[in-house]
Formats: C-alpha cells, structure tokens, sequence
C-alpha cells in the first residue's frame, strides 16, 4: 500500500500517484509554486549536459565556443545545418535566411559567395562552422567541348581568382627556341 504524493489516498501500485489525474494536478501546482528563473536555470543546464555529450561522441574538446549562432537569429535545420536570419547578407535567400557557413566563409573571403562556389564542411559535421574547417569548392565547368572553348574557359576561370596566364609562345625562353 501507498499514499499518492498529491492527495494522500491510500492505493495499491508501484505508482507514486494513484492516477494520471493527480499526477498532472501535482505538475500544475509545483510550476505555480517555483518561479521561471528556476525553470530556465534547469534547461540551460540540461542543454549544456545534451551539448557535452553530443561533443564527446563527435570527439570534440568541450571548451569549444557555443554552437548557436552568433549574430542575428537563426536556427538549426533538419539536416544539421545552421541558418542565420540576415535580410542584408548578399547570399541570402528570398526568406531572408543563409547559411551560417556561407556567412562564415564570405567573411573569411572579404566577398560573397559567387554563384558555382560552395562551401565544403571537410570533417563532415554540419554545424561545426570554424573556418579550420570549411574550404570554398567550385562546381562551374564549361559548357563546350572543343580545346579552344576550354582554353579560353580556364583563362576566365584563373583571371576571376587572381591568377595570370602564360600563353605558351610567352614562356619559352629565348635561349631553348635557339636550341
């Protein structure tokens, strides 16, 4: 035999409350009595526990800054990726929402993202945003398939990142064409 911890009725149960009733008048009434202070001390508590153990499974160090967005609000999808609502960022999306990653990387870059870049997560771990871990990969490729057409292609593509191109009769020397 057992007293309910609500209403103190005698019952027969490996129940601390003799019904579901009692149990969630005993919830109700311990929320009224304790204020939010406590309640958001227990959560943040609670998260930074689940945020430490998430960390030990993906073998990262625990004093790893916070994996919340920094600036703007934002939110984690699905997928594991984190979005940043950032209306005036020149990679966002009609929602107004970007990738935190995207947002790291044009940082990092002093530019926006051009289109044909993405952002790679070389460990793997989408929401593991430190520039350590982010390398900027390209997708673009030309269209034709004659040499002229991919010669040309590959001169715009290494002008665009800073590169200067040699034509083949500028690099030999005058000394091998004596030769």
């Amino acid at each position: 035999m057992k007293n309910c911890r609500y209403c103190a009725k005698e019952f027969v149960n490996r129940r601390a409350y003799c019904s579901d009733g009692c149990i969630k008048k005993y919830h109700q009434n311990s929320r009224k009595t304790k204020s939010p202070e406590v309640y958001r001390r227990r959560l943040d508590l609670a998260n930074k526990k689940r945020r430490d153990k998430v960390r030990i499974r993906r073998g990262l160090p625990l004093d790893t800054p916070s994996l919340t967005p920094q600036n703007g609000k934002g939110w984690k999808m699905k997928e594991g990726y984190k979005q940043l609502l950032l209306k005036d960022h020149p990679n966002t999306a009609k929602n107004g929402y970007v990738m935190e990653h995207v947002v790291v990387m044009s940082n990092h870059l002093g530019r926006p993202i051009r289109k044909g870049e993405t952002v790679h997560h070389k460990n793997g771990i989408r929401h593991d945003n430190r520039i350590e871990n982010l390398e900027l990969w390209s997708n673009s490729h030309p269209y034709g398939q004659r040499i002229e057409d991919k010669i040309e292609w590959c001169k715009e593509f290494l002008d665009l990142y800073g590169y200067s191109v040699i034509s083949k009769e500028e690099s030999r020397s005058p000394v091998r064409g004596m030769e």
